[in-house]
């Protein structure tokens, strides 16, 4: 009976671990970079590389790079996005970050606030439960407005949005609040100044026994429910939704708007497709698919 019991808590503990492979440099979005910020995370080593402005060498005594690390190292770091130096900072020596992660143990997912201070590499952070315990994430995605004010997360369970300054949680729903009837599962995402495009897989509303293909959804972040999407890439073989909730490097989509543009890469396709944001809808102005023999990674990063 003994061996029994503890052979059921040996595997549910190997089982539980597994969902977070640390040497994984694959999926999400570990590293940010801007002005004035440049921050990479390693699970492997439960560490945050830190480099700060200036990026190059100043005078002794005042360090550019930093390292921060996981405290307590039971975190899984999914997705980092950099904010820059703080507003409270009259000296330009406090620098901020936020990050989406799991506590391993639980399977709990959090957003948390990174702080760094330049000159002695003192670093705190502050975490939040943004849902319940055992609630693993494939994917969990993280990104701010260009005003640095609040940061939106996006799981296929989840979307919530942080206020970075207050360290709150001002809005949370559910993927059917955003994408009604979409069935949608989010890939990527980049923000502008008061929207949001959103690339993921999703089937046509009301016809849930069809293939999944490539939508963008348009949100609008005073409001974030009731996105405005549409179909923008089909897959010529039909895609299992149990497929795509798991991570499979051919899946990855991507994103980057430059003003009303917006260029969103395919990787299974190996296709680039350029949008343009009228306001209140969205269309296709151009499609592109590429073919290099060298390469094997077509879409999986736009710029």
């Amino acid at each position: 009976m003994f061996i029994g019991v503890l052979f059921l808590l040996t595997a549910c503990y190997r089982v539980c671990w597994c969902q977070y492979d640390l040497l994984d440099v694959v999926r999400g979005i570990r590293m940010s970079v801007n002005d004035d910020l440049f921050v990479s995370a390693s699970n492997a080593f439960s560490n945050f590389a830190v480099l700060m402005h200036p990026f190059g060498n100043i005078s002794a005594g005042e360090p550019v790079l930093c390292n921060m690390k996981y405290n307590p190292t039971d975190r899984f770091v999914h997705s980092v996005v950099v904010i820059g130096i703080t507003k409270n900072s009259t000296d330009a020596n406090q620098f901020m970050f936020v990050f989406a992660a799991e506590k391993m143990s639980t399977m709990t997912p959090i957003v948390c606030i990174g702080i760094i201070t330049k000159s002695t590499c003192a670093s705190t952070y502050a975490c939040t439960d943004v849902a319940p315990a055992g609630s693993h994430q494939e994917y969990f995605l993280i990104n701010v407005d260009t005003n640095k004010t609040f940061a939106y997360g996006l799981t296929n369970s989840f979307v919530f949005k942080l206020d970075i300054y207050a360290n709150q949680i001002v809005s949370n729903f559910t993927t059917d609040d955003i994408w009604p009837g979409h069935g949608f599962i989010p890939r990527a995402i980049d923000i502008a100044d008061t929207w949001a495009f959103v690339t993921g897989y999703a089937y046509v509303i009301q016809q849930s026994n069809k293939p999944y293909g490539v939508y963008g959804c348009l949100v609008d972040l005073s409001q974030i429910v009731n996105a405005s999407c549409i179909s923008i890439a089909t897959d010529p073989s039909y895609l299992i939704p149990s497929n795509l909730m798991t991570y499979n490097e051919l899946y990855e989509l991507s994103v980057t708007i430059r003003g009303q543009k917006i260029l969103v890469g395919v990787h299974r396709l190996s296709s680039v497709i350029i949008l343009y944001n009228h306001g209140s809808f969205l269309n296709i102005t151009s499609t592109y698919i590429l073919s290099f023999i060298s390469s094997s990674s077509i879409g999986r990063v736009v710029a």
